[in-house]
């Protein structure tokens, strides 16, 4: 029943009693047999309804007094023009295009009569001595209102916008305003204004009826309006007795019940940064669903005994869950709060706001929702007199200028205007549909039916959302309401809000492209086939060291050797390398390849215990340490016949090891990512081809061969002639410098820390051209001055994926710089938790698929299993699942969000917060529980660790140290 009295609300039909009967009051043309029989099916529950409304306390007509107090609603706005008086967001126009012969001067006086009747129109706000806020009734006088007239016959639409956005004096001016606009003969346009103070959209049905009924009858003296029992003051003063009252109670219960856990805010992407005060600012976007759509969605509606409006109520929340990725979505949604017979026919605010929380699994079905948002409207509206701003006031929500207090997203259901078109002795009134530019929400849904087909007007502030976006949402919401018309049943994990060509766009045109690269060849034989083209280019430099590609080729032939002799190498074997950072890495790292194992970087400055690790773990035939390069070097010197220095026979293939990199782990242990030679075959191929790198490039290695950056840095200008230039350990960021001024370095692949570093000292980058960094989140303020100077490129992967899987080439400073495009070979899916596409802006998880995917992790087939799982978008193959949120942009391009584990890169380091935390617990027994998080210090990331001690335990501060 409660819903059907408020569908016969919003259609303005009228129920009263006479004596035990039930009268009935429509508006022309509204009445259809179909609502007359609904009626008819809960006559005795409405006369039971409207038998106890008229026992409750009634509002009464108070005598006149110098002040009164404002409602609950007004309160609220008073308070947001106090904080900006220059708002238009609550302005209500009004447009009619008048055609014939006008007298101005009865229009003049039709409002006069308008601003007698209702003392809303002629009411004003102060603030008493104490500084309350009160309103005030000006007295009524023949020259109150005064219309404002204009004959233009150009930018009419400029005129008509800016007596619209005219602000509001609501100490002084008279808070409703009209303008006639003469534009020929016998054309004219009459725009109303209103301040939302004093009116809502109820009472723009009034106005225009009461309008009518004085123009067609002010000259003969016979206006038909009865008297108004009550005005806009005797209900606040009513409103403010009722809140005091037992019966407000069990209201105030039902919605304090309904937030009593924390509000969530809803969240949904946006490309622009939230203003710290919201300005008001705002457009529209239309979109309107074909008639048979629209009706085959009625019939849903009415075949599961709902309304058309609890049915667009879980289509929005299923939206706004599919892109916020929020189980809880508040939307509000205004109601006419005119129950009561005494407020059928006033002008003022009285609108009330409902707000509606939703709680969204998406294991439930469309129709689960549906009923769910059912029982909650139904409770609604039993409760709508409860004031939404005492609801506020007892939450104690803080205040965000940046945003409305409990939802950001408003939704309605309207019905078609009291008029279009109406006729009145020789004169033609039209009702004009005003743009708008402004928005008190966020994002406001305004639906209503026309001609059998439902219409959506979708409102967007425009500091925080673009029309692109207002779009999608419109288009995602047409397909949504398609795909449940097709089977009501499904999942709302399972609805998808994609058409095909957007399918299409995620799936394959932003992705890489496929290219030819030498999938036959290792990373050892393109090596060498550089070698025979360039024997005598320098292919290393090591402080005072250079080695030719020939003097290079023929150590690391060497030591291959060696290793097969002693340590019966075969494919997929390891070998471990933990040296410093000279001319002899790079050679070991050659050596191991050749010999057909896969090397294992060490850094020298690991602990022990995670190198022992690491040798276990690995079953590493040996490790290339500094002893081991003195045995080495002194068996090659006495028996230099057995270690030949050609090229050895290749006994690895494409699908044996290249390397296996050691990343944090969240149990504590590290885990060793297994890259195969196709892998890094792929990835140099790529590199190459991206960066246009060749032999007269000059390369810097300062990345710890531990991490996979080291990779970039090594092997590609190795395959094609270029040379490369190694630093010591423990270069100081000046050393640095350097080096690249003395070596004429021309690209540098780093992290951000170091090309900050390069920013500040820009003046000294020699012969540098291009900076590729990676490892950690690059940020605008790092490249201000290189930006002006050399290319930058901002890269992003998982070693999963072999170092990287997309670039991009800064061309500005964006406080967020994009990870970029997939590079060629691969592919980047981003997904829901259910591994559903999302659509271009919207946050999901990052998924890569590809030549680079690397084998696994080594001895953990369960992570492995876990990580790596079938590409549901291309049969047969693989995809990692990289924990890390991310979202398309319009362009193609992708936007790196954060990390959905404990999982953050310091300075290019991957570690998982859980090793650490593992780590420090095991330090001491001493240490109870212990929390790490990563922060910002100083413009830098670093690690915190917070630790609690054992019980009864006591720890000296300098034992942590």
């Amino acid at each position: 029943m409660n819903d059907l009295l408020e569908k016969l609300n919003q259609l303005r039909i009228k129920l009263s009693l006479k004596g035990e009967n039930l009268d009935i009051e429509a508006p022309k043309g509204i009445m259809t047999p179909k609502i007359l029989e609904e009626i008819k099916v809960y006559k005795n529950e409405i006369i039971a309804f409207l038998k106890k409304q008229s026992s409750d306390a009634q509002i009464l007509s108070i005598k006149d007094r110098d002040f009164y107090p404002l409602s609950s609603a007004q309160n609220r706005l008073w308070l947001i023009h106090q904080m900006d008086p220059e708002s238009v967001a609550y302005h209500i126009p009004i447009m009619l295009e008048i055609e014939g012969d006008l007298e101005v001067s009865k229009l003049q006086r039709t409002f006069q009569h308008l601003v007698q009747r209702h003392e809303s129109l002629r009411t004003n706000f102060k603030e008493d001595p104490q500084g309350n806020p009160i309103q005030v009734i000006k007295e009524f006088t023949n020259n109150l209102f005064k219309l404002d007239y204009k004959y233009i016959s150009e930018n009419i639409d400029e005129e008509v916008q800016q007596f619209i956005n005219s602000p509001f004096d609501l100490t002084e001016d008279l808070l409703i305003r009209g303008n006639i606009l003469q534009t020929s003969e016998k054309k004219y346009f009459l725009v109303i204004v209103m301040h939302h103070i004093i009116s809502d959209g109820w009472s723009i049905d009034v106005l225009t009826k009461d309008f009518f009924d004085i123009y067609a009858n002010i000259d003969n003296n016979s206006l038909s309006l009865a008297d108004l029992p009550i005005q806009y003051k005797d209900y606040s003063i009513w409103q403010q007795k009722e809140l005091q009252s037992e019966e407000i109670r069990e209201s105030k219960e039902y919605w304090t019940s309904n937030f009593n856990e924390k509000v969530s805010v809803l969240e949904l992407p946006t490309y622009k940064t939230r203003p710290k005060h919201k300005s008001g600012k705002g457009k529209i976007v239309s979109v309107q669903i074909n008639e048979h759509i629209s009706l085959q969605f009625q019939k849903l509606c009415l075949d599961n005994k709902v309304t058309l409006f609890m049915g667009i109520k879980t289509l929005v929340d299923i939206l706004l869950f599919k892109y916020s990725h929020q189980n809880d979505i508040i939307v509000g949604t205004p109601i006419a709060n005119r129950v009561r017979n005494e407020l059928q026919n006033q002008i003022g605010f009285y609108a009330n706001t409902l707000a509606l929380k939703a709680n969204i699994d998406s294991a439930q079905s469309f129709l689960n929702l549906l009923n769910n948002n059912k029982i909650q409207l139904l409770n609604a509206y039993k409760y709508q007199e409860y004031p939404f701003d005492e609801l506020v006031a007892g939450l104690k929500i803080s205040y965000d200028p940046g945003r409305n207090p409990l939802f950001d997203v408003m939704l309605s259901l309207e019905e078609e205007p009291v008029f279009n078109i109406l006729e009145i002795e020789n004169l033609t009134f039209r009702r004009i549909t005003l743009e708008t530019n402004t928005s008190k929400f966020d994002l406001d849904f305004r639906f209503y039916m026309e001609k059998n087909k439902l219409n959506l007007d979708l409102t967007y502030d425009t500091e925080i959302y673009d029309e692109k976006f207002a779009n999608n949402l419109t288009g995602h919401l047409h397909n949504l309401i398609e795909k449940i018309i097709g089977n009501k049943n499904l999942l709302i994990r399972d609805l998808n809000l994609l058409t095909e060509a957007e399918r299409h766009q995620l799936l394959v045109e932003f992705n890489g492209i496929k290219v030819d690269y030498p999938k036959d060849k290792t990373i050892v034989e393109l090596f060498e086939s550089q070698v025979d083209k360039t024997p005598e280019n320098i292919a290393l430099v090591f402080e005072g060291t250079e080695l030719s590609y020939r003097a290079l080729n023929e150590q690391s032939n060497q030591l291959g050797c060696y290793l097969r002799h002693h340590y019966q190498i075969g494919p997929d074997d390891l070998v471990a390398i933990k040296l410093d950072r000279s001319e002899k890495m790079i050679v070991s790292i050659l050596g191991v390849l050749k010999s057909g194992a896969g090397y294992v970087p060490i850094d020298v400055e690991y602990p022990d215990d995670r190198v022992s690790y690491i040798e276990e773990d690995t079953k590493a035939k040996v490790t290339i340490d500094d002893a081991f390069l003195v045995v080495f070097n002194t068996e090659v010197e006495k028996y230099q016949e057995k270690y030949r220095k050609e090229n050895l026979s290749v006994i690895s293939g494409p699908d044996n090891l290249a390397y296996v990199i050691y990343t944090s782990g969240t149990t504590g242990k590290p885990k060793g990512v297994m890259i195969e030679n196709s892998n890094l075959s792929a990835y140099i191929f790529t590199f190459i081809d991206y960066f246009k790198i060749n032999s007269f490039d000059v390369m810097l290695s300062q990345s710890t061969i531990a991490f996979d950056t080291s990779i970039e840095e090594i092997f590609p200008i190795l395959t094609v002639g270029g040379k490369l230039v190694v630093t010591a350990m423990n270069k100081d960021l000046g050393s640095l410098i350097q080096i690249c001024e003395k070596e004429s370095v021309t690209r540098l692949s780093t992290n951000p820390y170091v090309i900050e570093y390069f920013n500040i000292h820009s003046d000294h980058l020699g012969k540098l051209n291009t900076f590729i960094s990676g490892g950690d989140k690059l940020k605008a303020n790092q490249i201000t001055q290189l930006l002006k100077k050399v290319d930058i490129y901002n890269t992003y992967g998982p070693t999963e994926a072999t170092v990287c899987c997309s670039y991009y080439k800064i061309t500005e400073a964006l406080d967020n710089i994009p990870i970029g495009r997939p590079i060629s070979n691969t592919s980047v899916y981003i997904l829901d938790e259910y591994l559903n596409v999302v659509p271009t802006g919207v946050l999901g998880k990052l998924y890569v698929s590809g030549a680079g995917l690397s084998r696994g992790y080594l001895n953990n087939a369960e992570l492995t299993t876990s990580k790596f799982i079938s590409n549901p978008f291309e049969s047969g193959c693989k995809m990692y699942d990289t924990g890390d949120l991310a979202r398309w942009l319009p362009d193609g391009n992708i936007e790196f969000m954060g990390r959905k584990d404990f999982q953050v890169k310091i300075r290019g380091y991957r570690i998982e917060l859980g090793e650490i935390e593992s780590n420090l617990s095991g330090f001491s027994p001493s240490i109870g529980q212990v929390v790490a998080e990563a922060k910002e210090l100083n413009g830098d990331k670093v690690l915190v660790a917070y630790y609690t001690l054992a019980e009864s335990a006591d720890l000296n501060k300098t034992d942590l140290r």
